[in-house]
């Protein structure tokens, strides 16, 4: 609900952007694709941190093109505190800033002093750090530093796997744009018109190539949502991609064929996410969202098995495995208002570690909720299967066990 609230505002800044910049036809165009295009859906309902930097990043976007005319201090200052917000939600936010600093370069006139360049960036870099105070005051900040680790290339890897990743990342990136667009908005972006030959059109391109390739260059667990707060950028290029399309066929019914056919996909990936997510090559890491981890399929079975199980006035106890992701993740949040149920972790690395798990099972049963391609092979004897709740093509599956230790 947030991540939808915070993109209403946006929605409309969005238009008005392109609007001033391009044409009213061209921003229509532009609120189609942003409404209709599976990335932005998938933005704004299932990659939850990254749809609120996309949000950030429309205001952001604005704000330049306010500032391009007129220096004004509020824009600024606007700017910063989206900067200071977006750090708090991702450390990728640091993407963002490098390109605000990048955009009020090739924007500034001679008619703007240096003086207020300056000015911009000390505060660019100044109002994020005061409103990072109460987070930085807080024991466990640096372990926000090792985030990064979990999906850059780390200094040790061998060329060849390097090589092998920037392979997969390149084309995994053309591929998710071709799917996440859609067919249509992806071939007719070919007919785009020639966009006006002014510093912000390099920036708008600039906003989505920069953040793409270093993520193409340093990910070795690759997902296209690591830079779609750029994608803002394309908005403006595959809209005039649309418009041109449309005025050069000059035939009404066809025009209306290839809206149509832009909605009709948004649709299909509303209704059926399973369906789209299947075009997908099985290499591309893009597919866990409707086949694994982030996916919520079977997580509402699973709920209304334990729920109908577990009395709301007696005690119970809920093993998930230490994984993020579902169904841990999400039995965490849903269980936390039940005081009556106790959520604990369990360790599935290693024989030695779940067998510490021995003691418990020995005064209760312990029933444990997790995903079935976490329990490694040479520990399912310790898993009994209750009930398991598959995913789509039975490529995964929630489930309930008992421990037999």
């Amino acid at each position: 609900m947030m991540v939808l609230l915070s993109n209403i505002p946006v929605f409309f800044l969005l238009f008005r952007w392109i609007q001033k910049r391009y044409s009213e036809k061209t921003a229509l165009y532009a609120l189609v694709i942003l409404t209709w295009c599976p990335l932005f859906i998938l933005t704004q309902s299932l990659a939850l941190m990254d749809g609120l930097l996309f949000a950030l990043t429309g205001v952001i976007i604005f704000s330049l093109d306010r500032i391009e005319k007129t220096m004004t201090i509020w824009f600024i200052l606007l700017i910063s505190v989206c900067i200071g917000i977006g750090l708090w939600i991702k450390t990728t936010t640091l993407l963002i800033l490098a390109m605000t600093c990048l955009s009020l370069l090739m924007t500034h006139k001679k008619e703007h002093t240096i003086y207020g360049l300056l000015l911009s960036y000390v505060l660019c870099i100044i109002v994020p750090l005061v409103l990072l105070i109460p987070l930085m005051l807080r024991p466990d900040f640096k372990l926000l530093f090792n985030e990064p680790s979990s999906f850059l290339i780390s200094a040790n890897t061998p060329i060849a796997d390097i090589v092998g990743f920037w392979v997969t990342n390149l084309g995994s990136t053309v591929i998710s744009t071709l799917i996440y667009f859609g067919p249509v908005v992806f071939m007719l972006f070919v007919f785009a018109r020639k966009l006006p030959k002014n510093p912000h059109t390099t920036i708008s391109a600039l906003w989505f190539l920069i953040p793409a390739f270093l993520m193409m260059l340093s990910a070795h667990n690759f997902r296209y949502r690591y830079f779609v707060f750029g994608s803002v950028g394309l908005l403006p290029a595959f809209s005039s991609g649309l418009q041109r399309t449309s005025d050069v066929l000059k035939n009404s019914w066809i025009r209306t064929v290839l809206v149509s056919t832009v909605i009709i996909y948004g649709i299909v990936f509303t209704v059926s996410p399973v369906t789209v997510f299947s075009l997908f090559p099985k290499w591309s890491g893009e597919r866990d969202y409707a086949f694994s981890w982030p996916s919520g399929y079977g997580i509402p079975g699973l709920i209304s098995w334990l729920d109908a199980r577990i009395p709301n006035d007696m005690p119970a106890l809920l093993a998930v495995v230490d994984s993020p992701g579902n169904p841990s993740d999400y039995l965490l949040a849903y269980y936390y208002f039940r005081p009556n149920v106790r959520v604990i972790f369990i360790t599935v690395s290693s024989e030695k570690e779940l067998l510490k798990m021995m003691p418990l099972t020995l005064k209760q049963p312990v029933y444990v909720a997790t995903r079935a391609s976490l329990i490694p092979e040479n520990l399912t004897q310790y898993f009994r299967t209750i009930t398991l709740f598959p995913k789509p093509n039975n490529e995964d599956a929630v489930g309930i066990y008992q421990l037999t230790l």
